[in-house]
């Protein structure tokens, strides 16, 4: 308990704790305490379940991640704890197809879909999901329709329907 507690105020304190105490049980709790000393744990205990943990308590730790653990099934498992993942996909998964899966998990992932791949078909799925997407629909596809679908799923978000369409 000592060491958790030192951890999580300092990372960095990782190396000082002595070896018989690091085994893979005290890396799950030390990533449970504070995930950035994801980067100072030894390779041969690192995989997907643990980077996951880490990317639940911390998106930001995404740097510390090997890469051969950042496959495209990781990223989708990792946005299912947090959005924000989506900033840090590599541009070789970046497809329509991957951004309709995303959006099928969270509508709201919308506001980190890069427009070139923001579709009427992809912003109508995100609004049948979740109107408040309509807040990340790009100006030139928030047509009359778009609006009145998710109006039609939430009377609350009149507020983000343009004036023209009211």
């Amino acid at each position: 308990k000592l060491y958790l507690s030192v951890i999580k105020n300092n990372n960095y304190a990782i190396k000082y704790i002595p070896d018989k105490f690091k085994i893979k049980e005290f890396y799950i709790l030390a990533i449970k305490h504070n995930p950035f000393v994801l980067e100072f744990i030894p390779y041969k205990y690192i995989n997907k379940e643990l980077c996951l943990l880490a990317i639940k308590k911390n998106s930001l730790v995404i740097d510390s991640i090997p890469d051969i653990i950042k496959t495209k099934e990781f990223y989708l498992s990792a946005i299912r704890h947090t959005n924000f993942v989506l900033t840090f996909i590599p541009d070789k998964f970046k497809t329509n197809k991957f951004y309709l899966t995303v959006i099928k998990q969270n509508a709201l992932a919308l506001q980190f879909v890069p427009n070139k791949f923001k579709t009427k078909e992809l912003c109508e799925i995100a609004i049948k999901k979740n109107a408040y997407a309509l807040r990340f629909v790009p100006k030139k596809l928030k047509a009359k329709e778009i609006c009145e679908l998710a109006l039609k799923q939430n009377k609350g978000i009149l507020y983000l329907i343009p004036n023209k369409f009211k």
